[in-house]
Parts: structure tokens; C-alpha cells; sequence
């Protein structure tokens, strides 16, 4: 039996058409992803043989997902079927800052045969060699290198150097390449910090920077030099090696702070006696007129107060000509505080004295009035007496200094410290008396942990 012959309007035929178009349109596209999921390239060069058989448009999402998984021999066969090696992901990005951020050089070396551009930038203005000095990929860093990329800057004023400097944990390798491939290690971002800025504040890479000539006095846009920056974290060889570079300890940032103010805030003694062993201004004043001796003290930062003293900073505030504490007075903040053993340690080291007889003549006042918030608890109470213990017992050294006769040694300790001023350390070597004189002069006896001891 012989089936009728339909016959279709044409409208139907032509929208017939199109769907199996589509059908195979769709079938080729899911094929070419699959044979790229599957990293076949047999299978892809089957389906991109016929010329014309694939769309650009499918190729090209073809090539975009064997550059993010990484198979080069898909890559090269979309890009010979006419795929498109300039194409953007949807962030932006160029298939090389794909491949160069991990490190992939041959398929690199692929996309550049292409050519593809070396110096595209994304949204963010950054290139191909941003994301793999970002990462560390040196390979990668060189490849670019040798076929004409550019040190530029992106959006933020990042070049590749600074972006290798923030994860410079990872990137020392390539962080030598870029440093002798830059002609201005000193470029600074949109903040004003440069790839030494980063390098110092996490104390890594700082000294490649330095011996290829990076600027170690440059500021960032708050004041803060590479110093600054190592001072807050406390990195004394970081501080060490700017000196050696001929760093200035005493550039202060827009709050009016060097990095000696930062030091002594956070207890780093051994970054304060860096800066003391390269001729910093101990007494550097910050805005309210502020040394880092008594910043040392407010925060109660007994290492730190040694190390000052010892580096033979003036224990005493600066003064205004009628003769006023022009900031914080660090003897009076240390008895306010009830820090007796830093308050011994300044008056030994010849500070001015008014703040103690003050406080010698009020303490009775201060015993006889009641507790602002009386103990509840036993624990607080003996907490309480041991305080009171502890003043009683500070009250009697500090009578017995004030009204007994200092020895020879402790006056001459004090005018030999005065007469040899900042150079104490270094000169004090070379004074003609004995070695436990020397150690007297440079208050030798206050290295011992437990202060309070020591000068009881």
C-alpha cells in the first residue's frame, strides 16, 4: 500500500528547515565542547574538517574552553580552524592572561604565533604579564618578556613588579626578572606605595630591590616610608638593610610619626636599636609633640622603654621656654600607671624629678580616699593588696632616692650619657675605662627581663 503524498505549506517546510538547522547547528556546538571536555583532538579535527561546517561563533567558544581547562592541542586545532586568539572571557580577559596566569607557556607560544597582542589589557588595564608576576609564574614572565611586553601600569597604577611585590612569598623568582627588566623600580600605585613599600611590610624581596637601586626614603601618598612600613611589623633586619641603603629613620607620615613611634608603641626592641645603630633621632617628636619614649611608657612596653634608654634617649619630655612639658612626661604617665619599674628606670637614667615629688607628696591623699568601685569579690581584694604592697614598696624607694646622696658613679653615669648623647653606643667602646664601666654607662644592668629586681 503506498502512503499518500503530504503535501506541506510552505511556511511549515521552511520552519521545518530552520529547526533541523538548528539541530545541527546545536549538535556540531555540543560535539566541539565535548570533544574539548574530553580533550580529544582526533574528534575535534573531524568535526572542524569540512570548511565552513562550524560556525566562528562555536569555535570560538570551543577555544575559550580549552585555553580555561588547559589543552593545548585543542587549542591549536580550533585556532588553525580560524577561532579567534584575540577573544575575551566574560571578565574581560584575554586567552594569554589565562594560559600566562597558570603558568601554560605552550599554549602561550600558540596564541602569539596567532597574533595575539602581548599588551591587552582587561577592565582593570591590566596585561597578561600583570597576571603572571602576580603569580609567580617566571616562565610565563620571561616568555612575555622576549616577545614585547610592556611595564605598564594598570587602572590602579600596579605595574608588574608591584603586583609581584604583594605576593612576594611567591614570586622572588620572578620578582628578578621584572626587576631587571624595569627601568623605574620606583613606580607607585594608586595608594603611592612602590614594590619596596610591599617588599618591607612583609619582609621579603626588600634587599633585591634595594641593591638594584630602589629609592628606600620614597613616600606613599599617608607619608609612609618602606621603613614605616617594616616598623609596624617590627622586622628589625628589614630596618637594618634600609639603613645600609642609606634610609632616613626620622621621615615621618601624614599623622606626624616615624618609624621609632611605631617601634616603641609595639614593643619591637630590637628594630629600636636597628634604628639607634644608624644615628636615628631618639627623641623624634610627633604632631602633639610626643616622643617614643613616652609612647613606650603610655603603652607599657618595658623592653622597648630599655632599648630607648640604652640608645641614650633624653628620659625627659621637651620643654617650652618657661620650662612646661611640651607632650607626654614619661616619668609622670609611668607613676600615674602605677609602672614603678619603668618609673625607676627613668629617674636612674637622670630624668627630670617634679613628677615624683609630686607624687610623693599626694600619696597619702590618694590612700585616704575610698575605692571608686569597691571589690566585690575575695580574688579582686588580694588584687588590690597587692598593689598597695607594691606602691608602699615603691614609695620607699623612691624616698630613699630623693633624700639620700646619689653616689660618684650614678652622677658621673649621668653626665658621661649627657656629653656623649646619641653616639653613647658606638662611643662608648672606646672610652679608656674598664669594660664593667662601660656597661654601667650604657646601662648594661637594665637587659635583665625582671627590671624591678634589678634596681630594688
Amino acid at each position: 500500500m503506498r502512503l499518500p503524498h503530504l503535501r506541506l505549506p510552505a511556511t511549515l517546510k521552511a520552519a521545518i528547515s530552520v529547526i533541523i538547522i538548528i539541530i545541527y547547528i546545536q549538535l556540531i556546538f555540543f560535539s566541539i565542547l565535548s570533544a574539548v571536555q574530553n580533550n580529544n583532538g582526533r574528534i575535534l579535527n573531524l568535526l572542524v574538517a569540512v570548511p565552513g561546517s562550524v560556525s566562528r561563533h562555536n569555535l570560538n567558544e570551543g577555544l575559550l574552553r580549552a585555553v580555561t581547562l588547559g589543552y593545548p592541542e585543542c587549542l591549536d586545532v580550533l585556532l588553525k580552524a580560524g577561532a579567534d586568539p584575540e577573544l575575551l572571557d566574560s571578565t574581560g580577559n584575554t586567552l594569554l592572561k589565562i594560559s600566562a596566569e597558570g603558568g601554560r607557556t605552550n599554549m602561550m607560544m600558540s596564541l602569539i604565533r596567532t597574533g595575539c597582542s602581548v599588551n591587552a589589557r582587561n577592565h582593570n588595564g591590566a596585561s597578561a604579564l600583570h597576571f603572571a608576576a602576580r603569580s609567580g609564574q617566571s616562565e610565563a614572565v620571561t616568555l612575555l618578556l622576549n616577545n614585547g611586553a610592556l611595564m605598564f601600569g594598570d587602572s590602579g597604577g600596579s605595574t608588574p613588579l608591584i603586583m609581584a611585590a604583594r605576593n612576594c612569598h611567591k614570586t622572588l623568582g620572578t620578582m628578578k626578572l621584572l626587576i631587571d627588566a624595569t627601568d623605574n623600580l620606583d613606580a607607585q600605585d594608586r595608594d603611592g606605595k612602590t614594590a619596596l613599600h610591599y617588599t618591607a611590610h612583609r619582609a621579603i624581596g626588600y634587599e633585591l630591590l634595594l641593591a638594584a637601586g630602589a629609592n628606600p626614603n620614597i613616600q606613599d601618598y599617608n607619608g609612609n616610608t618602606p621603613m614605616i612600613m617594616a616598623a609596624t611589623e617590627g622586622f628589625d633586619n628589614v630596618i637594618e638593610c634600609l639603613i645600609r641603603y642609606d634610609a632616613n629613620p626620622d621621615l615621618m607620615n601624614t599623622s606626624n610619626k616615624s618609624a621609632l613611634h611605631f617601634l616603641a608603641m609595639k614593643n619591637h626592641w630590637q628594630a629600636i636599636e636597628a634604628i639607634a645603630s644608624g644615628h636615628g633621632n631618639m627623641d623624634i617628636q610627633d604632631g602633639n609633640s610626643n616622643v617614643p619614649l613616652w609612647y613606650a611608657v603610655a603603652y607599657n612596653r618595658p623592653e622597648a622603654v630599655k632599648a630607648l634608654l640604652r640608645a641614650n634617649c633624653h628620659p625627659n619630655p621637651p620643654l617650652d621656654p618657661d620650662g612646661v612639658p611640651l607632650g607626654g612626661d614619661p616619668l609622670k604617665t609611668a607613676l600615674e600607671r602605677k609602672l614603678y619599674g619603668i618609673a625607676k628606670l627613668l629617674v636612674l637614667s637622670g630624668c627630670r624629678l617634679p613628677p615624683l615629688y609630686e607624687w610623693l607628696e599626694t600619696i597619702e591623699e590618694r590612700r585616704s580616699r575610698p575605692p571608686e568601685h569597691p571589690s566585690l569579690f575575695a580574688g579582686e581584694e588580694e588584687e588590690e593588696e597587692e598593689e598597695d604592697e607594691e606602691e608602699i614598696e615603691a614609695e620607699e624607694w623612691f624616698e630613699d632616692w630623693v633624700h639620700s646622696p646619689h653616689s660618684l658613679r650614678q652622677i658621673c653615669r649621668v653626665w658621661i650619657r649627657q656629653f656623649l648623647g646619641a653616639s653613647v653606643i658606638t662611643a662608648s667602646p672606646s672610652l679608656p675605662v674598664p669594660q664593667s664601666m662601660r656597661d654601667y654607662i650604657t646601662l648594661k644592668e637594665v637587659e635583665d627581663h625582671h627590671i624591678v629586681a634589678v634596681l630594688l
